[in-house]
């Protein structure tokens, strides 16, 4: 079977920057930052009183599309994601009754961090089900091509964006809405994380304390959120008259062997960023933009700088990450970072690194894009992400310009 060019005609993020149209990647761009005091529970019995939340008018948004049956049907998380899809296809429209449902379908990461809610009601196992947002979907549009969730951790949601491409690229699908949703700043989870050591603490500064690559970075900053977008072969939405924001080049998923909580090597991130621009047939000269994962750990991101720096040599790509602007969004950070890139090669715009103002000196000389945005001619971009447990996954993306 030929293999089909596999583009991305639809990208939309809903985050603690905004739930509407261009808000977060503009906020984004911006050098906004959507981090606050914790709101969803009282924050008292933990350390860390700060996260990156889902704004508060979810539900009010939330209930301009769904019923408030549906409301009591949901957790935050799925609330989240069916509001980014309805969004995306007004944005980018699509039209499921003049297509072959057949031929369409939807997959989505989450970790399950964010599953929570009374268990004593008529909705409880509908509420915690960790496919509900695509089951939603699907059953809502009426779709009979594949409906999953991927659970894998922060690289969920590049997974079922890799899910989705290996089906429209073989021929099995014509069309798919993927990508990665979380809603986690609960309590449990917070301790959790504290007691990893993994979480700043810096609660008097909210919108400073998430830091990736600075001299002065001191931890994650959990946040809530995550991106839908429309997957489809390029000849596909040449017959339908959509205009491609990118295409999709190749992806390397894989695992790296060791046990659950190995601390982080350079290696797999190296062999991961090179398997997908092996993959994509894309040499490393020939990009131009690396959305890293930048989780503002201390030595995580040292190991991640590195292995950029291996993989690209003397060749300086630019270097932008996204945790600063949106917090760490578990299964919806990879399918952020994705979308941040689909924009970025559409537009022709590198976000900045938020909160990068002294990169550290320990780190290798990357081309970090700090302050703010700027404008540059960009062919294609790396995404990489990886995830506790040792899931590491990478994309190469190219612009259809």
């Amino acid at each position: 079977m030929s293999s089909r060019r596999v583009v991305i005609t639809g990208a939309h993020i809903v985050s603690a920057l905004g739930l509407e149209a261009d808000d977060s990647f503009r906020g984004l761009c911006e050098g906004g930052k959507g981090a606050g005091p914790i709101r969803f529970f009282d924050p008292t019995a933990v350390n860390t009183t700060i996260a990156y939340e889902l704004p508060g008018d979810l539900d009010k948004t939330f209930r301009r599309y769904y019923s408030r049956r549906m409301l009591r049907q949901t957790l935050k998380y799925t609330r989240a994601g069916l509001i980014a899809a309805r969004q995306l296809v007004e944005r980018y429209p699509v039209d499921f009754a003049s297509l072959d449902r057949e031929r369409i379908g939807v997959c989505c990461g989450i970790s399950g961090l964010g599953l929570y809610g009374a268990t004593n009601d008529t909705w409880s196992v509908v509420r915690m089900m960790s496919n509900a947002l695509p089951a939603f979907l699907t059953i809502e549009w009426d779709l009979h091509g594949l409906s999953q969730t991927i659970g894998q951790g922060e690289t969920s949601g590049m997974e079922a964006l890799f899910t989705a491409y290996r089906l429209i690229r073989d021929g099995r699908a014509d069309l798919m809405i993927a990508g990665g949703f979380e809603a986690a700043c609960l309590e449990h989870v917070v301790t959790a994380f504290e007691k990893a050591g993994a979480l700043s603490a810096d609660n008097a500064h909210p919108d400073e304390a998430c830091r990736p690559f600075d001299q002065a970075r001191s931890g994650i900053v959990l946040g809530e959120g995550g991106a839908m977008l429309i997957l489809e072969s390029a000849e596909h939405a040449a017959a339908r008259g959509a205009r491609p924001l990118c295409a999709l080049e190749g992806f390397s998923v894989g695992f790296q062997g060791r046990q659950a909580l190995a601390p982080l090597t350079e290696d797999p991130i190296v062999e991961s960023i090179q398997g997908a621009l092996e993959a994509g047939g894309i040499p490393a000269e020939g990009i131009d933009l690396v959305v890293a994962q930048g989780n503002a750990l201390p030595e995580g991101d040292r190991i991640e700088a590195r292995a950029i720096a291996r993989v690209f040599g003397a060749h300086r790509p630019y270097v932008t990450a996204t945790k600063a602007a949106f917090g760490y969004c578990h299964a919806g950070g990879s399918a952020i970072d994705v979308a941040v890139a689909a924009h970025s090669l559409s537009k022709g715009i590198v976000p900045p690194l938020v909160n990068l103002t002294a990169p550290d000196p320990d780190l290798p000389a990357l081309n970090f894009v700090a302050e703010r945005a700027i404008e540059a001619e960009l062919r294609a971009a790396v995404v990489e992400s990886y995830a506790i447990g040792g899931h590491h996954a990478s994309v190469v993306m190219s612009s259809v310009a």
